[in-house]
């Protein structure tokens, strides 16, 4: 665009003579960055300019203290809307009602439920499935694990024994016994559903693996790990170890391996997959969701006669492929950024079973629990609250832990004191024992899950306590499992005890959206009770543009809170779901970010949350329609400013056969003689709401920059004021900018 305006400027120039070659000498074109256009110069050479050059295109300038009233900065042409299709707006970023979004509720936040079998392990760095040979519960997945591997001519069985206690780490080990011959006789995991690993070339795996002597009690034992190609049959990296002192306590054997080439992922058709022995679950009534085969493996196998017990086998990538060397794979952590997550809550209805009290879920991950949990398919060992504790840290935010509601008081308590207690209390110093000496500072806790826990008061007044006698002098939010909030009997019993109701947050669980009116509605119910609410999930079983709309629609409204009253009484919203696997489909197909072995990838909804906080500004301000507001239905917005020089307008269109022209009149943004107005806009659509982006085109709905962009001077002049207008294309989601520099 800048070397079309040069251009049509150089045409001028021979056209207009040399009174316009003195006004293209006070022109400057500044910047085309990403699509802005930024020129400076006198007005009478702008207009000029516009009259003479006839440029039809969106420019936009900075303003001279002695503008004319009514002179119009760009003449580009807009589309032929209905009266009832357009909407203006009117924003005084001075005068008009604003309030600092932290003093609001946090909306930059998702949900994970790390009940499904997918969920964890789209954030959990750990590459194999069945870590420690143990099925989940009601699975009906393939196994990952390959008990009859062989090389050359050596003999031998390997089966799993179902015996706990021959076992490291739950109810079931593999035993492995070479017999005869040459090569190599073990087990292999191919990670979930048996679809294969995806190896990087050159770039360091590390793990590790339990083993002790087996049942013939033989003292020596050549093992062997290895990546390899099961494609192909390549061995592209191996460690070999040589024990000589096995017993029938477990060792620990570490291992590092770096493949001297990758192994590719292909798609596969659910008949292939079937032939392949590969099991890619249910692929979705949505269409991010595909099957794959990726030609990766890890073996881990006797290379010459002897008998083992082998369990709890982990591999993850090195530090270059995990979130601040975190057990969290980089690619899920750079996604969160991207949306720019500020909490994560880690819940849903896993928590509700026996198997989740927190007490079982910190220290080394193979002392955890490995079987009994009956929601879908599985929790993983490794992945519990105090890692989600870290990695919500990590992205600069916190977490909402979810924990089982019938566990004592007492077992309550000692949570604070775990997460908060310096090493001279007892939990502590566990803290401490178990590596790890910093608080986790998890300040909100949710006490059960989609249930009414009847021992909340009690709960709640152990942990108020606890806080009390560690010193702790942070506020801790205790979340109401559901979406009524106590009942009147226990609200009562709550404030005779002295415990802050404002501190109580009801978890209002809801559809794509919709939170607030039923927030309101608690509110009304009990106005003497002074609880707050937060919205943790927002099952809306999509992830397409129509999710992305309705997304974009609630944090609108969750955005634009002027109501004090309701405003300060919300503490956060988390969307559902923060990443979903492609394959493995379960009733909730609703995921920001989707994951394969090999890629990772925003779905449409996760793109209003990436064009949110790359606009983000610290003050929400009001925007008022005006004169003729047109037809209302199936629009939002919401701005934002930070009360120097910049403005964001978020809007949605989400009429599904109608462009909107939306105009903005923007008074006192800040700029003056000296700067440069930007105007920049965004724009999410699709050519219809069932669209999504699927691995073969993970961008195919994704932002575009908004060419029908123009700035004009208002007729009814007033210094540093702007009116810009667009069309929004029919269901959209737009993100307008405007910057003085």
């Amino acid at each position: 665009k800048g070397t079309l305006l040069l251009a049509a400027v150089s045409q001028a120039l021979r056209t207009q003579g040399a009174s316009l070659r003195r006004c293209v000498a006070n022109t400057r074109v500044l910047s085309t960055w990403r699509g802005w256009i930024m020129a400076r110069s006198t007005w009478n050479c702008r207009v000029a300019l516009v009259l003479a050059c006839g440029l039809h295109m969106p420019l936009a300038v900075a303003r001279a203290p002695h503008y004319h009233p009514g002179q119009l900065w760009e003449t580009a042409a807009s589309p032929t809307i209905d009266e009832d299709d357009m909407v203006h707006l009117s924003v005084d970023v001075l005068q008009s009602p604003t309030y600092e979004l932290s003093d609001g509720p946090e909306v930059r936040g998702c949900h994970s439920d790390s009940g499904f079998t997918h969920q964890p392990r789209g954030l959990y760095s750990q590459l194999l499935f069945e870590e420690s040979f143990e099925p989940p519960p009601e699975s009906t997945l393939a196994s990952a694990w390959n008990m009859d591997v062989t090389t050359g001519s050596a003999r031998g069985v390997t089966q799993l024994v179902d015996n706990a206690t021959l076992a490291f780490h739950g109810l079931t080990a593999a035993s492995v016994r070479f017999a005869s011959g040459d090569g190599a006789v073990g087990v292999s995991n191919r990670g979930l559903g048996n679809e294969g690993l995806a190896l990087e070339s050159m770039k360091p795996y590390e793990g590790y693996f339990f083993v002790r002597a087996g049942q013939d009690a033989l003292p020596r034992a050549d093992l062997t790990v290895a990546l390899r190609n099961y494609v192909n049959g390549e061995i592209l990296s191996s460690q070999s170890f040589t024990l000589n002192n096995l017993t029938s306590a477990y060792q620990q054997i570490m291992f590092k391996l770096t493949p001297r080439a990758a192994t590719g992922c292909v798609g596969l058709s659910t008949q292939e997959a079937l032939e392949k022995n590969i099991d890619c679950g249910n692929m979705g009534p949505q269409p991010g969701h595909v099957c794959v085969q990726c030609a990766g493996e890890l073996l881990v196998a006797l290379a010459s006669p002897g008998d083992v017990l082998v369990d709890f086998v982990l591999l993850q990538p090195g530090s270059w492929g995990r979130y601040k060397d975190l057990p969290v794979l980089r690619g899920a952590g750079e996604m969160l950024e991207t949306m720019g997550m500020k909490v994560v809550r880690q819940g849903g209805t896993f928590a509700k079973s026996n198997w989740y009290r927190w007490k079982d879920w910190h220290g080394p991950v193979w002392t955890r629990p490995s079987a009994g949990a009956v929601w879908k398919d599985a929790l993983v060992g490794g992945w519990g609250p105090f890692e989600m504790a870290d990695f919500a840290m990590a992205l600069g935010g916190e977490m909402v832990m979810t924990t089982t509601s019938n566990q004592s008081a007492a077992d309550f308590a000692d949570l604070v004191e775990y997460c908060w207690g310096n090493a001279s209390t007892t939990w502590g110093k566990q803290r401490h024992k178990d590596g790890h000496p910093e608080p986790y500072r998890i300040r909100m806790f949710e006490l059960g899950n989609e249930e009414y826990n009847e021992n909340f008061v009690s709960q709640m007044h152990a942990m108020e306590e606890r806080a009390s006698q560690i010193g702790l002098g942070v506020d801790l939010f205790y979340f109401f499992p559901n979406n009524h909030g106590l009942n009147e009997t226990d609200a009562a019993k709550l404030l005779q005890l002295g415990l802050p109701a404002q501190q109580v947050l009801p978890d209002i669980h809801v559809g794509a959206e919709g939170a607030i009116p039923d927030a309101e509605n608690v509110f009304a119910m009990m106005p003497h009770f002074p609880q707050m609410a937060a919205n943790c999930e927002t099952n809306a079983k999509t992830h397409d543009m129509l999710r992305a709309l309705q997304e974009s629609d609630d944090l609108n409204h969750w955005l634009a809170l002027f109501n004090q009253t309701t405003r300060s009484r919300l503490l956060v919203r988390t969307a559902s779901f923060c990443s979903e696997r492609s394959g493995h489909f379960d009733e909730w197909d609703q995921g920001l970010s989707f994951f394969l072995p090999n890629m990772t990838w925003l779905q449409p909804p996760g793109y209003v949350h990436k064009m949110m906080v790359e606009a983000w500004l610290p003050f929400a301000v009001e925007a008022t329609p005006t004169g003729s507001a047109g037809n209302m239905t199936g629009q939002s917005w919401s701005t934002a400013t930070d009360k120097r020089s910049s403005l964001t307008l978020r809007y949605t269109n989400m009429l599904g056969d109608s462009p909107r022209k939306v105009s903005i009149t923007v008074d006192r943004l800040g700029c003056n003689a000296s700067s440069t107005l930007q105007v920049h806009a965004n724009v999410l659509t699709a050519a219809n709401t069932s669209m999504a982006n699927t691995p073969s085109e993970p961008a195919l709905v994704a932002p575009v920059m908004l060419e029908d962009v123009h700035v004009q001077v208002p007729k009814a002049y007033k210094q540093d004021s702007y009116l810009v207008s667009f069309t929004a294309p029919a269901n959209s989601f737009t993100v307008l900018q405007a910057v003085c520099t």
